[in-house]
């Protein structure tokens, strides 16, 4: 549950901080909506193989997840040469994460690993 906690508090910074330099004007102005709602999320995925030298994205189903939702993504282990690039919500329900090869050979990522999610409605 630990591990949990310094996640969350690990994703609010990263989405939080980069804000920082905006200022109280940005704010002001409404030009930043406050998040309504955060959430992590487990999904256990099993993505499909990454062809050599590219990104691809691959859909996953995780309940709960909304069109319009910002997510960020920790896969729970490292693999030479492969890397996310981006995640988004393709649909309701819905994670679609880029994942990146940048080695010579094709990658696969492990399979049935438990991914984290961090999920901010606005």
């Amino acid at each position: 549950m630990r591990s949990h906690r310094v996640a969350l508090v690990a994703a609010v910074l990263l989405v939080l901080l980069p804000f920082a330099w905006l200022g109280y004007d940005a704010v002001a102005q409404g030009t930043i909506k406050a998040a309504k709602q955060m959430a992590l999320y487990s999904a256990t995925l099993s993505p499909t193989v990454i062809a050599v030298s590219t990104s691809a994205e691959q859909t996953f189903s995780v309940p709960g997840l909304r069109v319009g939702d910002f997510v960020a993504v920790n896969k729970p282990t490292v693999q030479a040469g492969l890397g996310i690039c981006g995640a988004r919500v393709t649909a309701a329900n819905t994670l679609g994460i880029c994942f990146s090869n940048s080695s010579a050979s094709q990658v696969t990522p492990t399979a049935s690993q438990v991914y984290t999610i961090f999920g901010v409605r606005s």
